[in-house]
């Protein structure tokens, strides 16, 4: 499977989780997948920090950061990404839908990526309009996340 959908399929999944410390994820279908994760995390310092920090204020830009170390690491362990591919488990109808609105997901998260710097740059004017595009598109981020994680609980269950 294609490394960006998995990174990113991994951290939907365990979205909702980071900003308690990963204590909810001990009773969910995220166990495995976080138990992983801190695993791949731990070789590095700055990869325990990232994650660490992303724990404590699981904010967008924390998060974004630690899926895109993930990504690289996928691309550099097949062992890892094949490990994850497998304790996601995906239906070929749910790995359909899931890569619709993961793509969906990646766009918003691409607009947040110029969205968030822009709007430290914005004039008095403009700061407003930011903010609220800000908002708009991280709304729509967390219902396609809310869909995402419906789709892997029923598949998990």
């Amino acid at each position: 499977m294609d490394v960006t959908f998995i990174a990113t399929a991994v951290m939907t999944a365990l979205s909702p989780y980071l900003a308690k410390g990963g204590e909810e994820i001990a009773k969910t279908v995220g166990k495995d997948l976080y138990a992983k994760i801190k695993e791949l995390f731990s070789n590095e310092d700055d990869d325990k920090k990232l994650l660490q920090a992303t724990e404590k204020v699981n904010n967008g830009s924390e998060k974004l950061a630690v899926e895109k170390r993930l990504n690289a690491i996928l691309q550099e362990d097949p062992e890892a990404l094949k490990e994850l591919t497998s304790l996601l488990n995906f239906s070929d109808t749910d790995s359909f839908i899931l890569k619709n609105i993961l793509e969906s997901i990646l766009t918003i998260k691409d607009e947040l990526k110029v969205l968030y710097p822009e709007s430290l740059e914005a004039g008095v004017g403009t700061e407003g309009d930011y903010n609220n595009k800000i908002q708009q598109q991280e709304r729509k981020l967390k219902k396609l996340e809310q869909k995402f994680n419906k789709t892997i609980q029923k598949n998990h269950h």
